[in-house]
C-alpha cells in the first residue's frame, strides 16, 4: 500500500516528497519480490554507514523490518507497520 506524499497527492495535496513509502507485510515471499522488482535499480539501505546493498542484505530468508532505502531512481520506504494501515501480523 502506497502511503505519504504520493498517497496524499492522489488525495488532491499539492505537496509532493519525492519519496515513495509504503507499507507491506515483509513476509520472506514478500521481501524476495521486492528486491526482484526493485533490483534494476540498484536498492542500497540509506541508514547504514556502508550504503549495503539491498539485494544482498539482510541474507534471503533472514526477517526484514522497515527497510530505508536509497535507489538509482529516489527514496523507498517500505515500513511494516504504520497505525491505521496495517501490521506485520496481518
Amino acid at each position: 500500500m502506497i502511503i505519504g506524499g504520493y498517497a496524499a497527492v492522489t488525495h488532491g495535496s499539492a505537496q509532493v516528497t519525492r519519496d515513495i513509502d509504503m507499507c507491506a507485510t515483509l513476509t520472506t515471499e514478500a521481501v524476495a519480490t521486492l528486491r526482484r522488482a526493485l533490483a534494476e535499480w540498484n536498492p542500497r539501505h540509506r541508514i547504514t554507514p556502508q550504503r549495503l546493498s539491498f539485494l544482498d542484505v539482510s541474507p534471503a530468508g533472514t526477517p526484514v523490518q522497515n527497510p530505508y532505502l536509497q535507489t538509482d531512481v529516489g527514496t523507498v520506504d517500505i515500513l511494516s507497520s504504520v497505525l491505521g494501515v496495517g501490521d506485520s501480523n496481518g
